[in-house]
């Protein structure tokens, strides 16, 4: 497994990498599992798996055209798993895939030409030559089919749960309801998050009477510089936090009256579930998988309707029995989303690519 996003603050897909190394030793039984990790990762990798583990560069070149081809030709796997890209002329591969947002056509407002080229190519190559590709939703299932014209049994889902220590941190935490009415969103500020539409909507609820907070539990990214500034003109007092930690991040939706998630697109939407499990509302986009991963948990809005927006921000912000139903809901929701059925789906492709056997149907 290559496992190199371990210790990288990159959210979700480290949550991935994180959970999915937990659980993928027990769903393979007696087979021996083999780590590639960075250097800063070892100490946290020591304490998720008991495993072999190789230490591989962060740097994206070298531990592609190098370090893994030298890891490969040590260990010999008889199959290996990768996020987004695989080893070229690797042993067979699964790879999972969490949304394809580079090739969206609004991509070109969301990322740079450079890292939309350098995504297109290697990913394309690496879907084309997987055994399985495993979809974190049934909308990224479908995107992979439909753009690389895979036969449908080749892509498999898998859903994504919340993180264990998060989900204890959660379950074990006390909510407070704030002094100040809090509007959370989670996740770096991009382009894509579509933040302004809360921003602008908060402040039409100022301008109503209603003194609401927001803050966003998120780093600003180089990409993510001009809707800071967009952020900042619209809410002078808009809370930016920058990294967090779990614990920080488990208060943040502890001590918060709702979460708004308005992305223009996401290929699952992790901090959806999260926040169902800390029993918070969610206002979320009805954009890509969101609605999917919502179900009837969680109000669904165009993103970009901030009359909508306004509406029912304010009437989760006023409405206490409206926040119970949607929290009630929410916890039921998050609770089928399993971190050992994803492994369990992980661990069977695997064993699939491994045999040499086709792929079996989706799941």
């Amino acid at each position: 497994m290559d496992a190199h996003q371990l210790g990288l603050r990159q959210t979700g897909n480290e949550t991935w990498t994180r959970s999915v190394a937990r659980h993928l030793q027990h769903e393979l039984g007696g087979h021996e599992v083999h780590f590639a990790v960075t250097e800063p990762a070892v100490p946290l990798f020591k304490t998720l798996v008991d495993a072999p583990y190789h230490v591989v560069s962060e740097q994206p070149v070298r531990r592609l055209a190098l370090d893994l081809p030298a890891v490969l030709h040590r260990v010999r796997p008889h199959a290996v798993l990768s996020l987004y890209t695989a080893v070229p002329m690797s042993p067979p591969s699964v790879l999972a895939i969490h949304d394809l947002s580079p090739l969206d056509p609004r991509a070109s407002e969301w990322w740079s030409a450079r890292f939309r080229l350098r995504f297109r190519a290697s990913v394309g190559l690496s879907v084309r030559a997987a055994s399985t590709v495993i979809a974190p939703s049934e909308f990224t299932r479908h995107t992979i089919i439909d753009t690389y014209g895979l036969d449908a049994d080749r892509v498999r889902v898998a859903a994504i749960a919340i993180d264990s220590e998060l989900g204890a941190l959660l379950d074990g935490g006390r909510r407070t309801t704030p002094a100040v009415p809090t509007v959370l969103s989670v996740g770096n500020v991009l382009p894509r998050k579509n933040l302004v539409t809360v921003a602008r909507a908060v402040r039409r609820l100022r301008a109503r009477g209603h003194v609401v907070r927001y803050r966003i539990a998120g780093q600003v990214t180089p990409q993510g510089l001009a809707v800071e500034r967009q952020l900042r003109r619209i809410l002078p007092d808009v809370e930016i936090t920058g990294y967090v930690s779990e614990l920080e991040l488990a208060e943040a939706y502890l001590s918060s009256s709702l979460l708004a998630y308005p992305s223009l697109y996401e290929g699952y939407g992790l901090p959806i579930v999260e926040a169902m499990r800390a029993r918070l509302p969610v206002i979320c986009s009805a954009s890509a998988s969101l609605p999917e991963i919502a179900a009837d948990a969680c109000l669904v809005l165009d993103p970009l309707d901030v009359d909508a927006w306004t509406t029912w921000l304010e009437r989760l912000v006023t409405d206490a029995a409206l926040r119970r139903r949607f929290s009630t809901r929410g916890v039921a929701r998050a609770r089928e989303f399993d971190w050992r059925e994803t492994a369990r789906v992980v661990a069977d492709s695997l064993l699939t690519a491994a045999a040499g056997r086709p792929a079996t149907a989706a799941a």
